[in-house]
């Protein structure tokens, strides 16, 4: 008989369902109303343009469960796909500077490029589903930075330029 634990954990990383990620999360923000200062953030993994292998997966998500602090919560919410909800955000550098240790210890450890995008709760009847909207849009645009930071990379390396190129990474992207 499965447990009903085991029905809200991601039977691969071992990291919560995207389904149990939003009732906790809905939960939370009820009774949190008025507070603000949580952080719904999404970070993706990319491993060049190919498929990630199912030891990267679990292993990016061993180190994000070993990284954030026991309050904090992950689930997995697609193939290469981690929601990170961080509590207890004391301003929007706070938060930003978080997930972007978070996300440079994940590279550091993997050979896994992560994006990352995310949205501030303002304690105002803010739900699960607004904050997700508004931190896929957040992905979304640093996704476009990233791309145009490639781009401009790739036109000073065939203008003679020929500084190392190591990675090209924009900071997480924080919605407003």
């Amino acid at each position: 008989m499965v447990s009903n634990r085991e029905k809200r954990l991601d039977r691969l990383t071992n990291t919560w369902t995207e389904a149990a990620a939003e009732v906790m999360i809905n939960e939370y923000l009820k009774e949190a109303e008025n507070w603000g200062g949580d952080g719904l953030f999404l970070l993706e993994a990319a491993n060049g343009g190919t498929k990630l292998p199912e030891a990267s997966v679990k292993q990016a998500a061993f180190l994000l469960q070993c990284t954030l602090r026991r309050t904090d919560l992950v689930a997995r919410v697609g193939e290469n796909c981690f929601l990170v909800f961080l509590l207890g955000c004391r301003s929007r550098e706070d938060a930003v500077s978080s997930m972007n240790s978070v996300r440079t210890s994940l590279e550091r450890e993997t050979d896994l490029h992560m994006t990352a995008g995310g949205a501030l709760t303002d304690g105002q009847g803010q739900t699960y589903d607004s904050l997700l909207k508004r931190a896929k849009a957040a992905l979304a645009r640093a996704k476009q930075e990233e791309k145009f930071l490639l781009q401009r990379c790739a036109e000073k390396w065939r203008r003679g330029t020929r500084k190392q190129i190591l990675r090209i990474r924009s900071a997480p992207y924080l919605s407003t």
